[in-house]
C-alpha cells in the first residue's frame, strides 16, 4: 500500500520541481515531508 502511495507522491513532487526549476528548495523540503508520511 506504501509503494504505490509513494509512487504517487513522488511524481507529483517530482513535477512540481520540474515545472520549477527555479526553486530547487521545494525539492529536498519535500522529500523529508514523505518520509513522514510514510
Amino acid at each position: 500500500m506504501a509503494t504505490p502511495l509513494i509512487r504517487v507522491m513522488n511524481g507529483h513532487i517530482y513535477k512540481v520541481p520540474n515545472r520549477r526549476k527555479r526553486k530547487p528548495e521545494l525539492k529536498p523540503s519535500e522529500i523529508p515531508t514523505l518520509l513522514g508520511y510514510t
